[in-house]
C-alpha cells in the first residue's frame, strides 16, 4: 500500500478521535499528526514516506564520498607524473574511500542516518524523564534494520507501539492520544494485509501470511 494511502487513513482514524474526544484545534491537530506518525511508522523497514528525504541525502553523501576519493586519486597521480613522487597519503585515501563506497549503499546509509536520529531521540527521552520517548527512539533505532514487512507488521508491535503511545498520553495529558497511536498503527498492518504480499501478524510465532488482496498489485 502506497505510504500517502496509509497516510490518508491515519488521518482520518486521528480526525474522527479528535471529534469524539472534543478536542480542541491544537489538540486535535496533534491527535491527527500521532495518527498520521503511526500509520506510517511500521514502513521504518523499509523505503517508505518518513526516510524519503533521507534517501535523497543518502545518495548526497555517498556521491560526496565517491568525489572525496576522486580528489585524492587525482592528487596522487598528479604528484606521481609530475613530481614523480608517489604520496602514501592520498593513494591510500582514495583506496580506502573506493573500497568503503564498493561496500556500501544508498540504503544502508539511509538506515544510518534514520538510527542515528532515534539514538538521539532515545537519548532526548531519557534525559528528559520520558520514557515513552526513549522507546519511540529505540524503535526508530532498530527498525531500519529488519526485514521489510517483518516484525514492525506484527500484532506484537502493534501492542509496543500502543504502549509507547500510552506513556505519551500520560505524559502529555491528552485522553485520545494512545488510541490514535494505536489504531493509526493497526490501519498500516490491516491496509497491507488487502495488498497480494499481505502480512505476518503473528510473525515470528507463527509464519503464516495473511492476505485478502483488494489492491491489483504489491505495493509498500
Amino acid at each position: 500500500m502506497k505510504g500517502t494511502t496509509h497516510a490518508a487513513v491515519g488521518l482520518a482514524i486521528g480526525s474522527a478521535i479528535a471529534l469524539g474526544w472534543r478536542m480542541d484545534f491544537a489538540d486535535g491537530a496533534l491527535c491527527a499528526a500521532v495518527s498520521v506518525f503511526s500509520a506510517l511508522s511500521a514502513d521504518l523497514d523499509g523505503q517508505g514516506m518518513l526516510t524519503s528525504k533521507l534517501g535523497k541525502t543518502s545518495r548526497a553523501i555517498y556521491r560526496g564520498l565517491m568525489v572525496i576519493g576522486l580528489l585524492f586519486a587525482i592528487r596522487g597521480m598528479y604528484q606521481y607524473f609530475m613530481n614523480r613522487v608517489i604520496d602514501v597519503a592520498a593513494t591510500a585515501t582514495a583506496a580506502a574511500v573506493f573500497v568503503l563506497c564498493g561496500a556500501l549503499t544508498v540504503g544502508f546509509i539511509r538506515n544510518v542516518l534514520v538510527s542515528l536520529i532515534g539514538c538521539a531521540a532515545a537519548v532526548v527521552g531519557w534525559q528528559c524523564d520520558a520514557g515513552w520517548a526513549a522507546a519511540l527512539g529505540l524503535f526508530i533505532a532498530v527498525a531500519p534494520w529488519l526485514k521489510h514487512r517483518g516484525f514492525t507488521h506484527t500484532i506484537w508491535c502493534n501492542l509496543i507501539w500502543a504502549a509507547i503511545g500510552w506513556g505519551m498520553e500520560r505524559q502529555i495529558g491528552i485522553d485520545g492520544l494512545a488510541l490514535a497511536a494505536s489504531a493509526g498503527y493497526f490501519s498500516h498492518l490491516a491496509a497491507d494485509t488487502l495488498t497480494p504480499g499481505g502480512v505476518r501478524w503473528l510473525y515470528p510465532i507463527i509464519k503464516k501470511t495473511f492476505r485478502f488482496p483488494l489492491a491489483s498489485r504489491r505495493t509498500r
